[in-house]
């Protein structure tokens, strides 16, 4: 007798503990016990399992959970359940797509680990060059004139000439190399009647170029830049087939990845597919600014007074006049038959001149092969 009542002790026990579980709603591998779930149903997909869950009917079921998301239209449960059916266009594969810096975009999934391209997007701006310019000419200088020549005539360009020049490298000190006695004559005539001064000379070195300080950055796609802009599309050889015509699964994939379909070549994205990315899968920049240079220094501008001594001791002047580049030396008279025995010169003026900045623009090209196409539901990260 007290066997029997241990034994239905221990049932009511057991009748209460799984109706406790039942009434809670307690889970077992994937199903509610005395719920209206399938048992291989996932519990996000099983909206009401029991029916004082939902009093005013059940809410939509997910897409993910019917038919992967496409519009069945009958509400049957679809074997895709850890991804989503799609219908990829005809020719085109799908994929997902990440695009980033190389250094941020991870590698293939587990679930789409085969690595059906890699590359690049071509350059979106232009090369930007460092702007030239050219310093002053350093160290030029105006030099005094190194032809004097005295002429018998009145500067009419008939008589005889006799060389009056300074000594070589004269820089302008009073000199009386040559001497012309008062009242010499030369064929007959006063030797001194006037004297013909060469022009002053402006002698200028390069101007030294510079670009702009600092430069702007270059930028060049050459591959292994951490920075440089990369993408990868990863696939799964084959995908899960769907229950739908050419339908397949494609797992979920979180950021920053992207569902798209590829295709070589620039293609148009097929109806469905709205954002394209057209990548490459060689770029190579060749691009490269010019160098900066300088054209020859032009504009300088001097100006020397010179004159003219009748003794060697450059005291009594005879002649002191204005001469420069632009105006040329030209002929001056002098008091015919005048004695001559000393010269002198001294720089009034002198102003650098500028150089024009060529260079620094851009040349060479971006050479890009292996185009493919990627056209994706949304946007990539």
């Amino acid at each position: 007798m007290l066997r029997v009542r241990l034994f239905f002790a221990a049932g009511l026990a057991t009748a209460a503990t799984v109706a406790s579980l039942v009434a809670s709603g307690c889970w077992f591998n994937d199903m509610a016990i005395g719920s209206d779930c399938p048992p291989d149903q996932p519990r996000e997909c099983c909206l009401c399992p029991w029916p004082e869950d939902c009093p005013d009917g059940a809410p939509p079921t997910p897409p993910e959970c019917v038919d992967g998301g496409t519009e069945a239209g009958d509400g049957s449960l679809s074997s895709c359940t850890d991804g989503t059916c799609v219908v990829p266009a005809p020719d085109w594969d799908p994929v997902f797509l990440a695009e980033g810096a190389e250094i941020s975009v991870p590698v293939c999934p587990e679930n789409a680990p085969e690595i059906a391209f890699e590359g690049r997007p071509a350059p979106a701006w232009g090369l930007v060059c460092p702007t030239c310019s050219c310093d002053e000419p350093v160290g030029g200088a105006c030099h005094v004139p190194t032809t004097w020549t005295v002429t018998s005539d009145a500067c009419t360009g008939g008589g005889v000439q006799t060389n009056f020049d300074p000594p070589a490298d004269w820089e302008g000190t009073c000199s009386a190399t040559n001497s012309i006695p008062e009242g010499l004559q030369c064929g007959g005539v006063p030797c001194v009647g006037g004297i013909l001064i060469s022009a002053p000379t402006i002698e200028e070195p390069p101007c030294t170029p510079r670009g702009s300080d600092p430069p702007p950055e270059v930028p060049h796609f050459a591959p292994g830049g951490f920075a440089a802009r990369f993408a990868r599309a990863c696939a799964r050889t084959p995908w899960t087939a769907c229950e739908g015509a050419d339908e397949v699964c494609l797992p979920r994939m979180g950021a920053p990845f992207a569902t798209c379909v590829m295709h070589e070549g620039d293609e148009t994205c097929p109806e469905g597919w709205p954002d394209k990315h057209l990548l490459y899968g060689e770029v190579d920049d060749q691009r490269q600014c010019e160098a900066c240079s300088c054209e020859p220094p032009t504009g300088a501008t001097c100006s020397v007074k010179v004159h003219v001594y009748s003794e060697a001791a450059c005291t009594t002047e005879r002649l002191a006049v204005d001469i420069s580049p632009e105006m040329g030396g030209g002929c001056h008279l002098l008091m015919s038959g005048v004695a001559l025995a000393g010269i002198a010169a001294e720089v009034l003026d002198y102003q650098p001149g500028t150089c024009e900045p060529h260079g620094s623009e851009p040349v060479g090209d971006v050479f890009l092969t292996g185009a493919t196409t990627f056209c994706c539901r949304e946007p990539v990260s």
